[in-house]
């Protein structure tokens, strides 16, 4: 499907996907419990902000935090994959557009999950099972057509699967944006 590419080339949508992952975790999970656990946000609400303000804020700040860790990986990972550019400028766009609408997910997907988290430990406690839930089913490490039977069924409702799949598709074929549209 992909021609011959290396196993390291292969990696790369997944190292990227898994980078967004502990941003998210970190900056949509950790921090903002431990900043409810610190008595932070209450500090916010003596200000003339409204919630929508500080949701629309940390959200802003945890997406744009993802996007620059996303950038960052992918031109490293690029270089150290020797992966070839194909479709050029066009192609690093679409692929930014990918990590940017992979950040917010996984970042808004974190704050609904840690809405009503009270203890700074949950998030950390909680860091391995959903890194194992969303990662590995992604088919980031391998083709999920080669996975048995119930893993291929939690992998078609998994969000991640999509943005590597869509990932890979740009870097490794230089496919258009039709073709990761859905």
């Amino acid at each position: 499907v992909y021609g011959h590419k290396d196993y390291m080339q292969y990696l790369v949508p997944g190292v990227i996907a898994l980078a967004l992952f502990f941003v998210a975790m970190v900056a949509g999970g950790i921090i903002l419990v431990d900043d409810r656990a610190r008595g932070i946000h209450e500090g916010y609400f003596v200000t003339p902000l409204t919630s929508l303000d500080l949701v629309m804020g940390l959200t802003l700040s945890a997406t744009t935090l993802a996007l620059c860790m996303g950038t960052m990986v992918t031109f490293s990972s690029i270089a150290i994959a020797q992966l070839p550019l194909i479709g050029g400028l066009p192609t690093i766009l679409m692929v930014e557009f990918t990590i940017f609408l992979l950040g917010l997910g996984l970042v808004l997907f974190m704050f609904t999950l840690m809405a009503r988290v009270s203890n700074p430990m949950t998030p950390r406690a909680l860091f391995g099972i959903l890194n194992v839930i969303t990662f590995f089913p992604s088919g980031a490490l391998y083709p999920t057509e080669s996975y048995p039977g119930w893993l291929q069924a939690l992998s078609r409702v998994n969000p991640m699967r999509y943005a590597v799949h869509a990932l890979r598709g740009l870097l490794l074929k230089g496919v258009g944006f039709q073709a990761v549209l859905p």
